[in-house]
Protein backbone atom coordinates (compact mmCIF):
# COMPACT_ATOMS: atom_id res chain seq x y z
CA UNK A 1 0.00 0.00 0.00
CA UNK A 2 1.38 3.55 -0.78
CA UNK A 3 2.95 5.39 2.11
CA UNK A 4 1.35 8.65 3.28
CA UNK A 5 3.39 11.31 5.14
CA UNK A 6 1.94 14.20 7.22
CA UNK A 7 4.27 17.21 7.41
CA UNK A 8 4.20 20.01 10.00
CA UNK A 9 2.67 22.44 7.49
CA UNK A 10 -0.20 19.90 7.03
CA UNK A 11 0.46 19.30 3.35
CA UNK A 12 0.13 15.70 2.19
CA UNK A 13 2.37 13.82 -0.24
CA UNK A 14 2.32 10.21 -1.35
CA UNK A 15 4.88 8.03 -3.09
CA UNK A 16 4.09 6.91 -6.63
CA UNK A 17 4.44 3.15 -6.19
CA UNK A 18 1.41 1.30 -7.69
CA UNK A 19 -1.14 -0.20 -5.36
CA UNK A 20 -0.61 -3.99 -5.34
CA UNK A 21 -3.68 -6.04 -4.47
CA UNK A 22 -2.86 -9.69 -3.62
CA UNK A 23 -4.35 -12.17 -6.06
CA UNK A 24 -6.99 -14.52 -4.68
CA UNK A 25 -6.17 -18.20 -4.33
CA UNK A 26 -9.31 -20.07 -5.27
CA UNK A 27 -9.73 -23.50 -6.89
CA UNK A 28 -13.14 -24.86 -7.86
CA UNK A 29 -13.44 -28.49 -8.96
CA UNK A 30 -16.44 -29.99 -10.75
CA UNK A 31 -17.76 -33.34 -9.58
CA UNK A 32 -20.92 -35.34 -10.38
CA UNK A 33 -24.14 -34.75 -8.45
CA UNK A 34 -25.45 -37.02 -5.77
CA UNK A 35 -27.08 -40.06 -7.31
CA UNK A 36 -25.40 -39.57 -10.69
CA UNK A 37 -26.56 -42.37 -12.98
CA UNK A 38 -24.72 -41.60 -16.20
CA UNK A 39 -27.33 -39.44 -17.89
CA UNK A 40 -24.68 -37.26 -19.54
CA UNK A 41 -21.02 -37.70 -20.37
CA UNK A 42 -18.74 -36.49 -17.57
CA UNK A 43 -15.10 -37.48 -17.47
CA UNK A 44 -12.63 -36.19 -14.91
CA UNK A 45 -9.33 -37.63 -13.73
CA UNK A 46 -10.35 -39.26 -10.47
CA UNK A 47 -8.45 -38.18 -7.37
CA UNK A 48 -10.36 -40.17 -4.76
CA UNK A 49 -11.87 -36.97 -3.38
CA UNK A 50 -15.57 -37.65 -3.87
CA UNK A 51 -16.88 -39.99 -1.21
CA UNK A 52 -20.42 -39.81 -2.60
CA UNK A 53 -19.27 -41.49 -5.86
CA UNK A 54 -18.47 -45.19 -5.73
CA UNK A 55 -15.49 -46.11 -7.85
CA UNK A 56 -13.71 -42.80 -7.25
CA UNK A 57 -10.20 -44.14 -6.70
CA UNK A 58 -7.18 -41.99 -7.57
CA UNK A 59 -6.19 -43.14 -11.04
CA UNK A 60 -2.53 -42.68 -10.17
CA UNK A 61 -2.86 -45.72 -7.90
CA UNK A 62 -4.76 -48.06 -10.24
CA UNK A 63 -3.33 -47.47 -13.74
CA UNK A 64 -0.60 -49.66 -15.18
CA UNK A 65 -0.60 -53.15 -16.71
CA UNK A 66 -1.13 -56.84 -15.99
CA UNK A 67 1.32 -59.66 -16.49
CA UNK A 68 0.80 -62.11 -19.34
CA UNK A 69 -1.38 -64.35 -17.20
CA UNK A 70 -3.57 -61.39 -16.21
CA UNK A 71 -3.09 -62.14 -12.52
CA UNK A 72 -0.55 -59.57 -11.28
CA UNK A 73 -1.13 -55.83 -11.69
CA UNK A 74 1.72 -53.31 -11.64
CA UNK A 75 0.93 -49.62 -11.45
CA UNK A 76 2.83 -47.18 -13.66
CA UNK A 77 3.50 -43.47 -13.13
CA UNK A 78 4.39 -43.22 -16.82
CA UNK A 79 0.95 -44.52 -17.80
CA UNK A 80 -0.67 -42.05 -15.41
CA UNK A 81 1.27 -39.18 -17.00
CA UNK A 82 0.19 -40.35 -20.45
CA UNK A 83 -3.43 -40.42 -19.25
CA UNK A 84 -3.25 -36.91 -17.79
CA UNK A 85 -1.83 -35.62 -21.06
CA UNK A 86 -5.11 -36.54 -22.75
CA UNK A 87 -6.75 -33.63 -20.94
CA UNK A 88 -6.45 -29.86 -20.99
CA UNK A 89 -4.42 -28.54 -18.07
CA UNK A 90 -3.94 -25.17 -16.38
CA UNK A 91 -1.61 -24.01 -13.63
CA UNK A 92 -3.22 -25.02 -10.36
CA UNK A 93 -4.80 -21.98 -8.68
CA UNK A 94 -3.90 -22.99 -5.12
CA UNK A 95 -0.97 -25.42 -5.39
CA UNK A 96 2.55 -24.62 -6.51
CA UNK A 97 4.03 -26.86 -9.22
CA UNK A 98 0.76 -28.65 -9.85
CA UNK A 99 -1.83 -28.70 -12.62
CA UNK A 100 -5.58 -28.28 -12.71
CA UNK A 101 -6.90 -31.03 -15.03
CA UNK A 102 -10.01 -29.80 -16.83
CA UNK A 103 -13.01 -32.20 -16.86
CA UNK A 104 -14.87 -32.98 -20.08
CA UNK A 105 -18.64 -32.98 -20.57
CA UNK A 106 -20.95 -34.12 -23.37
CA UNK A 107 -24.42 -32.61 -23.28
CA UNK A 108 -27.09 -32.65 -25.97
CA UNK A 109 -29.32 -29.71 -26.78
CA UNK A 110 -32.27 -29.35 -24.36
CA UNK A 111 -30.60 -31.67 -21.83
CA UNK A 112 -29.50 -30.68 -18.32
CA UNK A 113 -26.51 -31.59 -16.20
CA UNK A 114 -26.00 -30.98 -12.50
CA UNK A 115 -22.64 -30.66 -10.73
CA UNK A 116 -21.31 -30.60 -7.21
CA UNK A 117 -18.53 -28.05 -6.70
CA UNK A 118 -15.51 -28.58 -4.46
CA UNK A 119 -14.08 -25.31 -3.15
CA UNK A 120 -10.51 -24.75 -2.01
CA UNK A 121 -10.07 -21.11 -0.97
CA UNK A 122 -6.71 -20.06 0.46
CA UNK A 123 -7.03 -16.29 -0.08
CA UNK A 124 -10.49 -14.82 -0.07
CA UNK A 125 -11.60 -13.08 -3.27
CA UNK A 126 -13.97 -10.16 -3.70
CA UNK A 127 -16.10 -12.11 -6.18
CA UNK A 128 -16.34 -15.62 -7.67
CA UNK A 129 -18.17 -15.61 -10.99
CA UNK A 130 -19.45 -18.37 -13.28
CA UNK A 131 -18.66 -17.31 -16.83
CA UNK A 132 -20.51 -18.87 -19.77
CA UNK A 133 -22.09 -18.13 -23.15
CA UNK A 134 -25.68 -17.14 -22.42
CA UNK A 135 -26.74 -17.96 -25.98
CA UNK A 136 -25.71 -21.59 -25.51
CA UNK A 137 -26.27 -22.35 -21.83
CA UNK A 138 -28.64 -21.51 -19.02
CA UNK A 139 -27.39 -21.93 -15.46
CA UNK A 140 -29.10 -21.70 -12.10
CA UNK A 141 -26.15 -19.86 -10.53
CA UNK A 142 -23.92 -17.09 -11.89
CA UNK A 143 -21.91 -16.44 -8.74
CA UNK A 144 -20.49 -18.34 -5.77
CA UNK A 145 -21.16 -16.24 -2.71
CA UNK A 146 -19.52 -18.64 -0.26
CA UNK A 147 -16.01 -17.10 -0.33
CA UNK A 148 -14.60 -17.83 3.12
CA UNK A 149 -11.17 -19.42 3.39
CA UNK A 150 -11.27 -23.22 3.64
CA UNK A 151 -12.35 -26.37 1.83
CA UNK A 152 -15.96 -27.50 1.39
CA UNK A 153 -18.43 -28.98 -1.06
CA UNK A 154 -21.42 -27.27 -2.63
CA UNK A 155 -23.63 -30.30 -3.25
CA UNK A 156 -25.62 -30.27 -6.52
CA UNK A 157 -24.90 -26.54 -6.69
CA UNK A 158 -24.71 -25.90 -10.42
CA UNK A 159 -27.28 -26.97 -13.02
CA UNK A 160 -26.51 -26.37 -16.68
CA UNK A 161 -29.02 -26.59 -19.52
CA UNK A 162 -27.82 -26.71 -23.11
CA UNK A 163 -29.96 -24.28 -25.13
CA UNK A 164 -28.41 -24.64 -28.58
CA UNK A 165 -26.10 -26.91 -30.53
CA UNK A 166 -22.54 -25.71 -31.10
CA UNK A 167 -19.90 -26.74 -33.63
CA UNK A 168 -16.82 -25.95 -31.52
CA UNK A 169 -15.96 -26.90 -27.96
CA UNK A 170 -17.34 -24.56 -25.31
CA UNK A 171 -16.45 -23.83 -21.69
CA UNK A 172 -17.99 -22.82 -18.43
CA UNK A 173 -15.33 -21.09 -16.38
CA UNK A 174 -15.00 -20.06 -12.77
CA UNK A 175 -13.25 -16.70 -12.22
CA UNK A 176 -12.14 -15.36 -8.85
CA UNK A 177 -11.56 -11.60 -9.31
CA UNK A 178 -10.93 -12.36 -13.00
CA UNK A 179 -8.35 -15.04 -12.15
CA UNK A 180 -8.74 -18.65 -13.31
CA UNK A 181 -10.31 -20.85 -10.63
CA UNK A 182 -11.92 -23.73 -12.56
CA UNK A 183 -13.31 -24.88 -15.89
CA UNK A 184 -15.51 -27.39 -17.69
CA UNK A 185 -15.09 -28.24 -21.38
CA UNK A 186 -18.26 -29.12 -23.31
CA UNK A 187 -17.49 -31.02 -26.52
CA UNK A 188 -19.06 -29.76 -29.75
CA UNK A 189 -22.52 -31.35 -30.00
CA UNK A 190 -23.93 -30.36 -33.41
CA UNK A 191 -24.85 -32.94 -36.06
CA UNK A 192 -21.36 -33.00 -37.55
CA UNK A 193 -20.01 -34.26 -34.21
CA UNK A 194 -22.76 -36.69 -33.24
CA UNK A 195 -22.67 -40.39 -33.97
CA UNK A 196 -25.63 -42.56 -34.97
CA UNK A 197 -26.08 -46.32 -34.49
CA UNK A 198 -28.79 -48.68 -35.76
CA UNK A 199 -29.64 -51.38 -33.25
CA UNK A 200 -31.97 -54.37 -33.42
CA UNK A 201 -33.21 -55.86 -30.15
CA UNK A 202 -33.92 -59.49 -31.02
CA UNK A 203 -35.99 -61.71 -28.74
CA UNK A 204 -34.96 -65.32 -29.36
CA UNK A 205 -37.46 -68.08 -28.62
CA UNK A 206 -36.17 -71.61 -27.99
CA UNK A 207 -37.59 -74.90 -26.72
CA UNK A 208 -34.63 -76.73 -25.20
CA UNK A 209 -36.81 -79.29 -23.45
CA UNK A 210 -38.92 -80.03 -26.55
CA UNK A 211 -42.03 -79.80 -24.42
CA UNK A 212 -43.75 -76.91 -26.16
CA UNK A 213 -42.86 -74.47 -23.37
CA UNK A 214 -41.40 -71.73 -25.57
CA UNK A 215 -39.57 -69.01 -23.69
CA UNK A 216 -39.53 -65.35 -24.72
CA UNK A 217 -37.29 -62.76 -23.03
CA UNK A 218 -38.39 -59.36 -21.79
CA UNK A 219 -36.50 -56.33 -23.13
CA UNK A 220 -38.82 -53.62 -21.81
CA UNK A 221 -36.17 -51.34 -20.27
CA UNK A 222 -33.37 -51.82 -22.78
CA UNK A 223 -34.12 -48.95 -25.18
CA UNK A 224 -33.91 -46.22 -22.57
CA UNK A 225 -30.74 -47.57 -20.99
CA UNK A 226 -28.94 -47.97 -24.30
CA UNK A 227 -29.83 -44.44 -25.38
CA UNK A 228 -28.74 -43.00 -22.02
CA UNK A 229 -25.30 -44.56 -22.04
CA UNK A 230 -24.66 -43.95 -25.75
CA UNK A 231 -25.39 -40.25 -25.18
CA UNK A 232 -22.17 -40.10 -23.17
CA UNK A 233 -20.30 -40.29 -26.49
CA UNK A 234 -22.80 -37.93 -28.20
CA UNK A 235 -24.22 -40.95 -30.01
CA UNK A 236 -27.90 -41.30 -30.81
CA UNK A 237 -29.54 -44.56 -31.84
CA UNK A 238 -32.38 -45.92 -33.87
CA UNK A 239 -33.60 -48.96 -31.96
CA UNK A 240 -36.04 -51.55 -33.28
CA UNK A 241 -37.42 -54.79 -31.86
CA UNK A 242 -37.72 -58.12 -33.65
CA UNK A 243 -38.57 -61.70 -32.75
CA UNK A 244 -36.56 -64.71 -33.87
CA UNK A 245 -38.50 -67.93 -33.28
CA UNK A 246 -36.06 -70.84 -33.12
CA UNK A 247 -38.27 -73.03 -30.95
CA UNK A 248 -38.51 -75.61 -33.74
CA UNK A 249 -34.95 -75.18 -35.00
CA UNK A 250 -33.12 -78.48 -34.53
CA UNK A 251 -29.65 -76.93 -34.66
CA UNK A 252 -30.45 -74.27 -32.07
CA UNK A 253 -32.09 -76.75 -29.74
CA UNK A 254 -29.21 -79.24 -29.86
CA UNK A 255 -25.87 -77.88 -31.10
CA UNK A 256 -26.18 -74.55 -29.30
CA UNK A 257 -27.34 -75.81 -25.95
CA UNK A 258 -25.40 -77.44 -23.15
CA UNK A 259 -26.18 -78.83 -19.72
CA UNK A 260 -25.77 -76.76 -16.57
CA UNK A 261 -24.16 -78.49 -13.56
CA UNK A 262 -27.66 -78.65 -12.04
CA UNK A 263 -28.85 -80.75 -14.99
CA UNK A 264 -30.95 -78.16 -16.84
CA UNK A 265 -30.35 -77.03 -20.41
CA UNK A 266 -28.74 -73.65 -21.02
CA UNK A 267 -27.39 -71.70 -23.99
CA UNK A 268 -23.83 -72.66 -24.92
CA UNK A 269 -21.57 -69.65 -25.38
CA UNK A 270 -19.60 -69.91 -28.63
CA UNK A 271 -18.64 -67.61 -31.49
CA UNK A 272 -20.45 -70.10 -33.73
CA UNK A 273 -23.72 -69.36 -31.92
CA UNK A 274 -23.44 -65.63 -32.65
CA UNK A 275 -22.73 -66.40 -36.29
CA UNK A 276 -25.68 -68.80 -36.45
CA UNK A 277 -28.03 -66.20 -34.96
CA UNK A 278 -26.81 -63.60 -37.45
CA UNK A 279 -27.48 -65.99 -40.33
CA UNK A 280 -30.97 -66.93 -39.16
CA UNK A 281 -31.86 -63.29 -38.50
CA UNK A 282 -30.58 -62.16 -41.92
CA UNK A 283 -32.68 -64.81 -43.66
CA UNK A 284 -35.84 -63.31 -42.15
CA UNK A 285 -34.71 -59.67 -42.20
CA UNK A 286 -32.60 -58.94 -45.29
CA UNK A 287 -30.84 -55.60 -45.60
CA UNK A 288 -30.01 -55.16 -41.92
CA UNK A 289 -26.48 -56.55 -42.03
CA UNK A 290 -24.95 -53.24 -40.90
CA UNK A 291 -27.24 -52.96 -37.89
CA UNK A 292 -26.05 -54.06 -34.48
CA UNK A 293 -28.01 -57.09 -33.30
CA UNK A 294 -28.52 -57.82 -29.62
CA UNK A 295 -29.89 -61.34 -29.23
CA UNK A 296 -31.75 -61.86 -25.95
CA UNK A 297 -32.47 -65.28 -24.43
CA UNK A 298 -34.74 -66.10 -21.52
CA UNK A 299 -32.31 -68.85 -20.54
CA UNK A 300 -29.08 -68.93 -18.61
CA UNK A 301 -25.88 -69.17 -20.59
CA UNK A 302 -22.28 -70.20 -20.08
CA UNK A 303 -19.41 -72.41 -21.10
CA UNK A 304 -17.10 -75.10 -19.79
CA UNK A 305 -13.37 -74.54 -19.44
CA UNK A 306 -10.92 -77.08 -20.77
CA UNK A 307 -10.46 -78.36 -17.20
CA UNK A 308 -14.18 -79.10 -17.03
CA UNK A 309 -15.20 -76.29 -14.71
CA UNK A 310 -18.32 -74.32 -15.57
CA UNK A 311 -18.44 -70.52 -16.10
CA UNK A 312 -21.81 -68.79 -16.06
CA UNK A 313 -22.12 -65.62 -18.16
CA UNK A 314 -24.48 -62.67 -18.42
CA UNK A 315 -23.69 -62.33 -22.12
CA UNK A 316 -20.94 -61.74 -24.64
CA UNK A 317 -20.04 -59.90 -27.82
CA UNK A 318 -19.11 -61.94 -30.86
CA UNK A 319 -15.80 -60.04 -30.96
CA UNK A 320 -14.19 -56.70 -30.25
CA UNK A 321 -15.65 -54.89 -33.28
CA UNK A 322 -18.58 -57.01 -34.41
CA UNK A 323 -22.26 -56.66 -35.27
CA UNK A 324 -23.78 -59.05 -32.78
CA UNK A 325 -24.14 -59.47 -29.03
CA UNK A 326 -25.76 -62.30 -27.07
CA UNK A 327 -27.45 -61.73 -23.67
CA UNK A 328 -28.73 -64.34 -21.22
CA UNK A 329 -31.45 -64.01 -18.60
CA UNK A 330 -28.98 -63.16 -15.81
CA UNK A 331 -27.94 -59.89 -17.47
CA UNK A 332 -28.78 -56.39 -16.29
CA UNK A 333 -28.89 -53.06 -18.11
CA UNK A 334 -25.16 -52.48 -17.58
CA UNK A 335 -24.46 -55.91 -19.13
CA UNK A 336 -26.27 -54.92 -22.33
CA UNK A 337 -24.34 -51.70 -22.95
CA UNK A 338 -21.12 -53.38 -21.76
CA UNK A 339 -21.37 -56.06 -24.44
CA UNK A 340 -22.57 -53.63 -27.11
CA UNK A 341 -19.58 -51.38 -26.45
CA UNK A 342 -17.32 -54.40 -26.94
CA UNK A 343 -18.91 -54.80 -30.35
CA UNK A 344 -18.25 -51.09 -30.99
CA UNK A 345 -14.55 -51.51 -30.23
CA UNK A 346 -14.03 -51.08 -26.48
CA UNK A 347 -11.94 -53.46 -24.37
CA UNK A 348 -12.29 -54.17 -20.68
CA UNK A 349 -10.81 -51.47 -18.45
CA UNK A 350 -8.41 -54.13 -17.12
CA UNK A 351 -7.28 -55.40 -20.53
CA UNK A 352 -3.74 -54.68 -21.71
CA UNK A 353 -5.22 -54.39 -25.20
CA UNK A 354 -7.03 -51.17 -24.28
CA UNK A 355 -5.53 -47.72 -24.59
CA UNK A 356 -5.09 -47.65 -20.81
CA UNK A 357 -5.19 -50.50 -18.30
CA UNK A 358 -6.70 -50.16 -14.83
CA UNK A 359 -6.75 -52.53 -11.92
CA UNK A 360 -9.81 -54.75 -12.15
CA UNK A 361 -12.96 -53.91 -10.17
CA UNK A 362 -11.75 -50.44 -9.14
CA UNK A 363 -13.70 -48.04 -11.38
CA UNK A 364 -17.31 -47.15 -12.15
CA UNK A 365 -16.64 -47.58 -15.87
CA UNK A 366 -19.16 -49.62 -17.82
CA UNK A 367 -16.32 -51.75 -19.23
CA UNK A 368 -15.12 -52.84 -15.77
CA UNK A 369 -16.35 -55.88 -13.79
CA UNK A 370 -16.72 -53.76 -10.67
CA UNK A 371 -20.28 -54.94 -10.05
CA UNK A 372 -18.45 -58.00 -8.68
CA UNK A 373 -16.40 -55.90 -6.23
CA UNK A 374 -17.09 -55.95 -2.51
CA UNK A 375 -19.00 -53.76 -1.98
CA UNK A 376 -20.30 -53.61 -5.57
CA UNK A 377 -19.64 -50.50 -7.66
CA UNK A 378 -22.44 -49.34 -9.96
CA UNK A 379 -21.11 -49.18 -13.53
CA UNK A 380 -22.32 -45.95 -15.09
CA UNK A 381 -19.48 -44.02 -16.75
CA UNK A 382 -17.35 -44.05 -19.85
CA UNK A 383 -14.17 -42.06 -20.54
CA UNK A 384 -13.30 -39.41 -23.08
CA UNK A 385 -10.94 -41.61 -25.09
CA UNK A 386 -13.57 -44.36 -25.15
CA UNK A 387 -16.12 -41.89 -26.52
CA UNK A 388 -13.85 -41.26 -29.49
CA UNK A 389 -13.77 -44.98 -30.29
CA UNK A 390 -17.56 -45.26 -30.21
CA UNK A 391 -18.10 -41.97 -32.07
CA UNK A 392 -15.35 -41.18 -34.56
CA UNK A 393 -16.92 -37.77 -35.27
CA UNK A 394 -16.36 -36.50 -31.74
CA UNK A 395 -14.18 -33.41 -31.42
CA UNK A 396 -10.84 -33.45 -29.62
CA UNK A 397 -10.03 -31.42 -26.55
Amino acid sequence: MPSVFLKSDTSITANTEPLVIPKPKVAVFFRPPNGFGGGFGFDWVRKGDTSAVTGDTWYRDIIGSYNAAGTVFTKSNAHYSRLVNKYQKEDHPTKENDKYIVPVVTLMKEKKAKFTLKLDIKKEPVKIEIVFDEDLFAVNQTEITDKAIGKRNLIDFLEVECLEEFDTNQTIEIKADDEFAGRLIFLANDSTHRGYKRIQLVRVQVDFNSDGAVSSPSVSNERGNLRKFLRQSLTTAGIWMKDLDLSSDATMNSTHRTTHPDGSFIVKKTTALATYLETKFAAENPGLENHYKIFFFDERGGRYRTNGSYVGLNGYAKAIVAKSVVLFNTHNSASTIHELLHAMGLYHTFSNSGEFTFEKNKTDNIMDYSHNASPPITRKSTWYWQWKTVNGKLSSI
